[in-house]
């Protein structure tokens, strides 16, 4: 089975393969698994995804379509940033904008840094642990007994941190280059996408802004889980292997 990607929540782990999404839910004396059969990507989405560059802003357009939540909150973020670097141009005694002006990368910086506390200092944090845990350790070797789970690492190469680091710092050149515009956004935002993708032909590149990465994931989205929260993790990627099990075998 691939594991296809996966989350933590307050309470929570999830993890998605091909044809299925689990997530097990701790509660005061029992946990539960929920599995759900994956929603079939749009045949347009696909296609845009094999295309350099433009893939990076596919992945934005399937995001409204299936969580539009996130999506609205990344607008409000865009249009906060916006409204920044107006105050920053904007010398005008009487400008409200003006008054209350941040750096747009002093904000991107407070964003990061405030997501990292919230998650650090909760349970999201120990679940987040534990589905890189968890995640290291099968696709490592399978084994997901609970001693060799714990064993491994706490930070993930696919963990979506990574692309966010190196997307505030290609942004954080292209700023110092260009100044700010909704154009450098989203220029960073394919640069940095692309940069993921190719991490395998560009070593040299990549290592520094990967460990940058890992470092975040460490000191801030990620905080030393307790038994019950790798367990979790551990149940769920278990529960999701059991489904893709019987999926492979009513085709066979």
């Amino acid at each position: 089975m691939q594991l296809r990607g996966g989350m933590a929540g307050i309470n929570s782990v999830s993890f998605i393969s091909d044809h299925y999404s689990a997530t097990t839910v701790n509660e005061k004396n029992s946990s539960i698994v929920y599995i759900m059969e994956t929603e079939n990507t749009p045949r347009f989405i696909q296609a845009l995804k094999q295309w350099p560059f433009i893939r990076a802003y596919a992945l934005f357009i399937h995001m409204f379509i299936v969580k539009k939540q996130l999506a609205l909150i990344m607008l409000l973020l865009f249009g906060i940033l916006t409204m920044l670097n107006a105050a920053l141009d904007d010398t005008t005694v009487n400008s409200v904008l003006h008054s209350v002006s941040i750096h747009p990368l002093l904000f991107c910086a407070m964003v990061v840094g405030s997501a990292g506390i919230l998650i650090r200092f909760t349970p999201i944090g120990k679940y987040h642990a534990a589905e890189h845990m968890a995640a290291n350790a099968y696709e490592h070797s399978g084994d997901m007994k609970l001693e060799n789970v714990k064993r491994h690492s706490r930070v993930h190469s696919h963990c979506g941190t990574n692309i966010v680091m190196i997307f505030f710092v290609t942004f954080t050149l292209l700023y110092g280059i260009f100044g700010y515009n909704p154009g450098t956004i989203f220029l960073a935002w394919g640069i940095a996408y692309e940069l993921k993708e190719n991490e395998e032909r560009i070593p040299y590149l990549m290592r520094p802004l990967m460990y940058l990465g890992y470092a975040t994931q460490y000191v801030l989205f990620t905080s030393k889980p307790k038994d019950k929260h790798v367990e979790a993790a551990i149940k769920t990627i278990s529960s999701l292997e059991k489904e893709e099990n019987s999926y492979v075998q009513q085709l066979g």
